[in-house]
């Protein structure tokens, strides 16, 4: 009997703590998740001045948000097959001659990726080069070919996949090849008019990147795009 009355009188305690605490305990958690969402938001704030200071320094034009990006781009892998809604931050304009477009995109995790377009005058089937260390990482695109070049230490370093084996070689000439083994962690992507490259959320990398992506292209043979006009 005494044990029946012990285990009632803690049940009714804890009934009467819970009662007392727990707007508190709610409260708690409401000021905790607007401390979240309003962390977030301004952390997109900054990027977002960041950005736009970038394209001002840049010479290059600012759109907070662009929602033609999905559909321009859909047909490329960094963009996830126009998995996106938008692209946020989008810098365009030329560099070197070539136009570009800079933007985060949403559409691959939680923060997305930052991609950088250049665009050309070419219509190229899909080749991506990559270091050979994000293999494992990258499952294989139905139709696309594991290509071995001439150079072993190339082939060592870098993974090479397209469905068009002469591509392949004619872009992965001397001259780029050597380029890429000394900025060893770039990935490109080439399919239609564009040449890519993705990387993080760092702003102060993307100068530096998109001038190593005009290096790129203009390490392509012009040969391939006079092909590309005659044909």
């Amino acid at each position: 009997m005494g044990t029946h009355l012990a285990s009632a009188h803690v049940l009714s305690s804890l009934r009467g703590w819970v009662a007392l605490e727990l707007p508190l305990l709610l409260g708690i958690g409401v000021a905790l998740c607007a401390a979240a969402v309003g962390a977030f938001a301004l952390r997109q704030w900054l990027r977002m001045r960041a950005m736009e200071e970038l394209a001002e320094r840049l010479g290059l034009s600012y759109d907070p948000v662009d929602e033609s990006i999905p559909a321009r781009y859909a047909f490329l892998h960094a963009t996830g097959r126009g998995k996106g809604r938008e692209g946020r931050n989008v810098l365009a304009g030329t560099i070197d001659g070539h136009p570009v477009r800079v933007f985060d995109y949403p559409g691959a995790g939680f923060l997305g990726r930052t991609l950088l377009v250049l665009e050309h005058l070419g219509d190229f089937p899909e080749l991506r080069i990559y270091p050979e260390r994000l293999a494992s990482k990258i499952a294989q695109e139905a139709g696309l070919e594991d290509i071995e070049l001439e150079s072993l230490e190339f082939s060592r370093a870098f993974c090479v996949r397209s469905q068009d084996r002469k591509l392949a070689y004619d872009v992965c000439n001397a001259r780029m090849m050597d380029y890429l083994l000394r900025h060893g962690d770039l990935a490109v992507e080439l399919r239609r008019f564009c040449l890519v490259l993705s990387l993080g959320r760092l702003v102060r990398d993307i100068p530096a990147r998109l001038q190593q992506l005009a290096e790129l292209r203009n390490l392509m043979p012009a040969y391939l795009f006079r092909n590309q006009a005659e044909g």
